[in-house]
């Protein structure tokens, strides 16, 4: 039994950004922090800001920090955020977040939560999209307690935003691969490139991890459950001008397929037909697109 899934979003927001003192004042700030390296900037408040100026509870993890912990799924952050805590049915994929204890219990997909999950500042409603992987990512932000005034009516609970890398006016790149027990390989990488000199700039990236599931099934010629089997592609296309305004186009597609924790029973339809049952018990596919465009 499969069941599949597939998403589209589209969001677009593109506005010019006028020289006025108190902006420039903010870029000023903004690039300043940024030439620090062992700063850590968030825009949780809308705007680029060093997370140590940030009068909100926040839990900031830099890109960098995500591949030295291991950390290569949107659920995993539990493991460096206090007092958020995260479960999952059977499949990552379909994360419930609880902050401060605000959560939702319900394990419907169409079921809302008071935690607002975001990527690159798009709120992404579908429990099943909610365990993001983490590739070529610039930080991950958890904000916790009400985020209602910046973030939507949906962040009771607090606010968990994904930022990928944007592109960058040079060419670079890399790539990384990882080997593992129960046939665990992984393989991710990422190539930015100039197509016009400090206008336009491009950067693609992608993931995929494979494995043997690590829950035995003691069914007679059953899969092993719990394995990965996950492939994501990202592509990013950056535009600035002289007069100081510049816009991202992002495009991401992701699938996984997982062998979910489960029960499997036989013989419960008329003909002795092979049917599944209990939690999770199915091979579930997840499936999504997301399109935005978005300016600053």
């Amino acid at each position: 039994m499969r069941t599949s899934h597939l998403s589209l979003l589209i969001s677009t927001s593109l506005a010019a950004a006028f020289a006025v003192p108190a902006s420039a004042q903010d870029q000023s700030a903004a690039n300043a922090v940024l030439s620090d390296p062992n700063e850590i900037i968030v825009t949780a408040q809308k705007r680029a800001q060093s997370v140590q100026d940030v009068p909100i509870s926040i839990t900031a993890v830099a890109g960098s920090s995500l591949g030295t912990l291991q950390m290569r799924s949107g659920t995993e952050i539990a493991r460096q955020t206090p007092n958020l805590s995260v479960s999952v049915l059977g499949n990552e994929d379909q994360p419930k977040f609880s902050v401060r204890g605000i959560a939702q219990s319900a394990f419907d997909l169409n079921a809302s939560s008071p935690t607002g999950i975001f990527y690159d500042e798009v709120f992404v409603r579908a429990s099943f999209l909610g365990g993001a992987q983490l590739f070529d990512m610039d930080r991950v932000e958890v904000l916790r307690g009400p985020q209602g005034t910046l973030f939507g009516k949906e962040t009771v609970g607090g606010a968990v935003s994904y930022i990928t890398r944007a592109p960058q006016f040079d060419n670079s790149g890399f790539i990384s691969a990882e080997l593992g027990n129960y046939s665990y390989a992984g393989l991710q990488g990422a190539a930015n490139t100039q197509i016009v000199e400090d206008r336009l700039a491009l950067r693609v990236s992608f993931n995929t991890s494979d494995s043997d599931g690590f829950v035995k099934n003691l069914l007679p010629g059953g899969r092993d459950k719990s394995n990965f089997n996950k492939v994501a592609i990202r592509t990013a296309l950056k535009y600035r001008d002289d007069a100081g305004f510049d816009a991202t186009l992002r495009y991401s597609f992701t699938r996984s397929a997982p062998e979910a924790v489960g029960t499997n029973v036989t013989g419960y339809l008329p003909g002795n037909t092979t049917v599944a049952s209990g939690y999770a018990a199915m091979a579930l596919i997840s499936r999504s697109t997301r399109i935005w465009a978005m300016s600053r």
